[in-house]
């Protein structure tokens, strides 16, 4: 623990030890609804994540911060940020309907409807592709 009260955790990683405060800060505040300072610790883990170049971590901590953007009420902030989110999921193959199901939401909130409704369509094609691909037990309900 440091003289301020904060708790930092270190990580390994070629022979460097880079140190941040606990990530788990941002989660905290947005649950207090203090977004902006979510916001500040959602985007150090950002940055740690860059350095670390660990591409699931920069996709989760930049929804994180996308949502805070959303539950502020800053529609645009929050669409540029999933987008850019959607993109990267792309490129590491990997996929969250969730993110495309909030991009439609955002695009309606902002109040093209045609969009929202685009989105959400290809959305649910993706979805049922990705289920597609699960074996036929994972698809059950047991």
């Amino acid at each position: 623990m440091n003289r301020d009260g904060s708790v930092w955790h270190y990580y390994y990683t070629k022979g460097y030890c880079l140190y941040i405060e606990c990530p788990c800060h941002g989660n905290a505040y947005e649950t207090l609804s203090d977004f902006d300072s979510a916001v500040y610790f959602h985007e150090k883990s950002y940055q740690l994540a860059v350095k670390l170049k660990s591409k699931s971590k920069m996709i989760a901590t930049l929804a994180n911060v996308a949502n805070c953007n959303k539950l502020q009420g800053n529609y645009q902030a929050a669409l540029e940020k999933y987008l850019l989110v959607y993109r990267m999921m792309e490129s590491a193959s990997v996929y969250n309907y969730h993110v495309h199901y909030t991009i439609a939401d955002l695009y309606l909130r902002l109040g093209d409807y045609q969009k929202a409704a685009n989105i959400h369509a290809s959305g649910l094609i993706k979805l049922n592709r990705e289920m597609m691909k699960l074996p036929h037990s994972a698809c059950m309900l047991h």
